[in-house]
């Protein structure tokens, strides 16, 4: 019975030596470890930094075409409830039975008046408009307002500017 409680204790001892040698690790293990861990962090953060620009180059030109939309949109609007137009260098002015509606490219901002009252700004703060041009159609049965403006954005990292046109008849005329 002794002899026995000895083999089992001396194999409870080589158990528990065993389970601790083979729950170790070996610095072999630890440097390949630590490598494939720095390999996987690599590539999330790769991966994460690849996505917040590519976020951001979508977030500016949605900005732009958002700004060139709305502006385009509502002097398209104003140009088309007008009886007539009147075309300076940058600057349009748009009159009907009612009031004088005029917009004016000012420090990058196109700014809409109302009987020579701002109203506001009709592009994103962000954004600069470096052309606005308005050109007058004329024919024997109509009248209408060839517009085109480009608009771009202020960042330095994703410069990017895009083109907008438009070509619209005034009431009456046609």
């Amino acid at each position: 019975m002794q002899l026995v409680s000895i083999l089992l204790i001396f194999l409870i001892k080589m158990i528990i030596k065993n389970i601790k040698l083979e729950n170790g690790y070996s610095m072999i293990e630890t440097i390949i470890y630590l490598a494939i861990f720095t390999f996987i962090s690599i590539f999330v953060i790769n991966s994460f930094i690849i996505i917040m620009s590519s976020f951001w180059v979508t977030h500016s030109n949605r900005n732009i075409l958002e700004s060139g939309i709305t502006s385009l949109e509502r002097i398209t609007r104003e140009i088309r409830e007008a009886e007539s137009a009147i075309i300076n260098e940058n600057e349009i002015i748009l009159t009907n039975d009612e009031d004088t509606v005029s917009f004016e490219l000012e420090d990058g901002l196109i700014n809409m008046y109302e009987n020579s009252i701002l109203i506001g700004n009709l592009t994103n703060p962000n954004m600069i408009v470096s052309d606005l041009s308005f050109a007058s159609i004329s024919t024997t049965e109509s009248q209408g307002v060839k517009i085109q403006m480009t608009i771009s954005n202020n960042n330095t990292n994703n410069p990017r500017s895009e083109i907008f046109n438009n070509t619209i008849i005034l009431r009456g005329s046609y």
